[in-house]
Protein backbone atom coordinates (compact mmCIF):
# COMPACT_ATOMS: atom_id res chain seq x y z
CA UNK A 1 0.00 0.00 0.00
CA UNK A 2 1.34 3.33 -0.70
CA UNK A 3 0.35 6.41 1.38
CA UNK A 4 -0.08 9.81 -0.22
CA UNK A 5 -0.47 13.00 1.96
CA UNK A 6 -1.78 16.23 1.07
CA UNK A 7 -0.61 19.61 2.19
CA UNK A 8 -3.12 21.05 3.88
CA UNK A 9 -2.75 24.76 2.53
CA UNK A 10 -2.43 27.34 5.34
CA UNK A 11 -5.96 29.45 5.69
CA UNK A 12 -5.22 33.38 6.69
CA UNK A 13 -6.92 34.07 9.90
CA UNK A 14 -9.47 36.30 9.67
CA UNK A 15 -8.27 39.70 10.52
CA UNK A 16 -10.36 42.81 13.11
CA UNK A 17 -11.59 45.68 10.94
CA UNK A 18 -12.24 47.94 14.00
CA UNK A 19 -10.32 47.28 16.85
CA UNK A 20 -11.95 47.95 20.24
CA UNK A 21 -10.66 51.27 21.66
CA UNK A 22 -8.50 51.64 24.46
CA UNK A 23 -9.54 52.14 27.70
CA UNK A 24 -9.84 54.86 29.71
CA UNK A 25 -8.21 55.27 32.73
CA UNK A 26 -9.88 56.27 36.09
CA UNK A 27 -13.88 57.16 36.00
CA UNK A 28 -16.38 57.08 33.37
CA UNK A 29 -18.78 59.93 32.66
CA UNK A 30 -21.23 57.17 33.86
CA UNK A 31 -19.36 56.72 36.77
CA UNK A 32 -19.16 60.37 37.86
CA UNK A 33 -22.50 60.90 37.43
CA UNK A 34 -23.52 57.78 39.96
CA UNK A 35 -20.63 59.27 42.40
CA UNK A 36 -21.94 62.85 42.29
CA UNK A 37 -25.66 61.46 42.70
CA UNK A 38 -24.33 59.30 45.67
CA UNK A 39 -22.72 62.12 47.07
CA UNK A 40 -25.87 64.29 46.69
CA UNK A 41 -28.27 61.68 48.59
CA UNK A 42 -26.08 61.55 51.29
CA UNK A 43 -25.93 65.30 51.71
CA UNK A 44 -29.20 65.61 51.79
CA UNK A 45 -29.49 62.66 54.34
CA UNK A 46 -27.42 64.52 56.69
CA UNK A 47 -29.30 67.81 56.88
CA UNK A 48 -32.14 65.78 56.76
CA UNK A 49 -31.46 63.90 60.22
CA UNK A 50 -29.11 67.11 61.36
CA UNK A 51 -32.74 68.85 61.52
CA UNK A 52 -32.00 72.29 60.48
CA UNK A 53 -35.16 73.82 61.50
CA UNK A 54 -34.12 73.15 65.23
CA UNK A 55 -31.45 75.07 65.01
CA UNK A 56 -32.99 77.99 63.54
CA UNK A 57 -31.64 77.95 60.29
CA UNK A 58 -34.58 76.38 58.43
CA UNK A 59 -37.42 78.44 57.19
CA UNK A 60 -41.04 78.49 58.79
CA UNK A 61 -42.72 78.98 55.48
CA UNK A 62 -41.61 75.04 53.93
Amino acid sequence: MNQTSVAVADIPTPVDQNPPPPRRLGLSRRGWERAGLVLLLAGTAVTYLWNITVNGMGNQFY
